[in-house]
């Protein structure tokens, strides 16, 4: 099992992982909350997904956490988080 971010697997051959015994690799993504904040995150949703898909083509099973951010965020209690976690493909 590894954790790590979603810039290092873009720049990765991440089926070396999987051929040195790496089975699943967890990633972290930003929840609507925090990417609206003006924090400007350098990765896209698009990316992500991106990412997912090479870890699993890899042989590895992709696993994401989401920073919710604040409780009191729109995105939170509109229930657009658990929309967009189900459609990533972790």
């Amino acid at each position: 099992m590894g954790r790590t971010r979603v810039e290092v697997v873009l720049k990765t051959d991440v089926r070396q992982w999987a051929e040195a015994g790496c089975r699943g690799v967890w990633l972290g993504a930003e929840s609507l909350s925090v990417a609206g904040m003006g924090v400007h995150e350098r990765v896209t949703e698009q990316q992500i997904k991106d990412v997912l898909l090479k870890v699993k083509e890899a042989g590895s099973t992709p696993f994401t956490f989401v920073l919710i951010g604040l409780s009191d965020g729109a995105a939170c209690w509109e229930g657009r988080l658990v929309d967009r976690a189900s459609e990533l493909p972790g």
